[in-house]
Formats: structure tokens, sequence, C-alpha cells
């Protein structure tokens, strides 16, 4: 069974995670999802971290949350690991946006969290291609679906 914790990219967050990693303490059915908020050096020094101890772990490459994803030129950017096979690349799937096609041989992680969207992903062909797919336990979303999903829950 894997387990998906969901983090927002703050720095004591990633410290935290960045430690683990560095401990090498974390199982591999446990795989940690970032969605950056901040452009702060936790970031890439958290997924670095992650990347030279060989664990598995997901950053969110369109972030909903906070100011990161409007920010153009990061001071603190973690895509020279994109890569690297330990790093899974997520996307949040949005009524104005749908995730692209996902590169050969790479692992990509797609959230889907309103049936609207999952619709209109599973209309273009997007959701066979994602390696892990998080949706809502909804009975109208398990119907549309015919491959297996991750529960996304929220337990704040």
């Amino acid at each position: 069974m894997l387990y998906f914790p969901y983090f927002r990219g703050r720095q004591y967050d990633l410290l935290a995670l960045k430690k683990i990693a560095e401990q090498q303490i974390l199982p591999h059915n446990i795989i940690p999802i970032i969605e950056p908020v901040r452009d702060i050096r936790a970031l890439p020094q958290t997924v670095a971290a992650f990347v030279e101890h060989d664990q598995p772990l997901v950053v969110i490459t369109n972030p909903t949350v906070s100011d990161y994803a409007l920010t153009q030129q990061k001071l603190y950017d973690w895509q020279t690991w994109r890569d690297n096979p330990n790093l899974i690349v997520g996307h949040i799937l949005t009524p104005t946006t749908v995730a692209s096609p996902p590169v050969a041989g790479h692992q990509t992680l797609l959230i889907g969290r309103q049936y609207d969207e999952l619709l209109a992903a599973h209309h273009a062909g997007i959701l066979t291609d994602a390696t892990y797919l998080l949706v809502p336990p909804e009975a109208r979303i398990r119907q549309l679906l015919q491959r297996p999903t991750i529960s996304l829950f929220d337990h704040a």
C-alpha cells in the first residue's frame, strides 16, 4: 500500500522532509507530495536530498496555492532534478489547465479534485498516461475511471 502525505512547501515542512531524506528513515511506500507555495532555498535543497538518497518524491508543477506559480523567474528552482527517476512530476487538474502527456520513462501523478475536471481529462485521454491518479472517493468518479486510483482525503 502506498501513502502520499501532502505538504504545502513551507520552510519548516521542507526542512523536516530534508532531514528525513538525509537520515533515510522514510519507507519507500511513503511518497511525500510537495506543492510549492514560496520560492525558498529549502525547496531545491529538499528535492536534492531525496534524489541523492534515492527516495521517491512528488513535486507539483502547477501549484494552486499562494503566489509560487505566478513567479516566472525562480531564485531557487527545483527543475534541475526533473529528469531524475526518483522525482515524480505532479500536476493538479483545474478548470483552466490540463496536464501535458508525460515524458517516456518518467513517473507522473495527477490530482483531480472535481468530477468535471476529471471528466474533461478523461475525454482528452490524459488519465491513462499518469503513473498515479489521486481522486476523491466519490461513486461517480469510480464509475468514470477504469483504472486503479488512490483516494484523496483531507484530514485537516
